[in-house]
């Protein structure tokens, strides 16, 4: 699983072009080779999780939550990003997204028993859209979807 580890929301791609030929895009020691007709915005990167996270109430439910995202096998790789929102003297509402989609938001107390709490509900409810989501896909795919739509 490609799980790419970010302090913040935004991602830097390091892009190198040597010349109008042969254009690459280079991610650390992982590069692509770009198609004469693909642009950089047709470029996708799956499988990360993003934290967008302000206090030490998010960090700890992003940390929580990527040790036992790592952990799980076999998944197809989706884009999470988990950020919060501060609220004084309530704690945090964190927020867990998969490709734009809510899957998960809570208001999260400053207690790390109450976090680890919320972090196993929330991967659960992950897990199950993701493999929900991959069944959707997977059935959309089959022989009996398949045809021009004309009776």
């Amino acid at each position: 699983m490609f799980l790419i580890r970010t302090m913040t929301m935004i991602i830097i791609l390091f892009i190198s072009i040597s010349n109008a030929e042969s254009r690459y895009v280079q991610i650390g020691n992982w590069s692509y080779q770009l198609q004469d007709s693909t642009s950089y915005n047709d470029i996708e990167i799956q499988g990360i999780i993003v934290d967008a996270t302000q206090t030490k109430i998010g960090k700890d439910f992003y940390d929580l939550f990527y040790q036992q995202w790592s952990q799980v096998e076999n998944l197809p790789y989706q884009s999470i990003t988990i950020s919060e929102k501060a609220l004084p003297q309530l704690g945090s509402q964190v927020t867990v997204q998969i490709d734009d989609q809510l899957i998960f938001q809570q208001v999260i107390q400053p207690r790390y028993e109450v976090i680890e709490q919320m972090v196993n509900y929330a991967v659960q409810r992950t897990y199950q859209y993701v493999i929900n989501y991959d069944e959707m896909q997977k059935q959309l795919q089959g022989e009996d979807l398949k045809g021009t739509g004309i009776y």
